[in-house]
């Protein structure tokens, strides 16, 4: 009975913890995928694939 009432209290915290996390996340996403700056997240994502191309060799 008690490992169900721990598991249950542990469940109620991460259900609040995820409320005001969704919304962070999202903002981040959403300045992520639209940047002020047209262009910056194709030109960021070019650079990485390359760097990571180079580091395969």
């Amino acid at each position: 009975m008690l490992e169900t009432v721990t598991r249950r209290l542990i469940m109620q915290k991460a259900r609040r913890h995820h409320e005001w996390l969704r919304p962070l996340v999202s903002v981040w996403f959403q300045g992520l995928f639209h940047s002020f700056i047209q262009g910056s997240f194709h030109l960021s994502l070019t650079v990485l694939v390359h760097y990571r191309s180079l580091r395969s060799i």
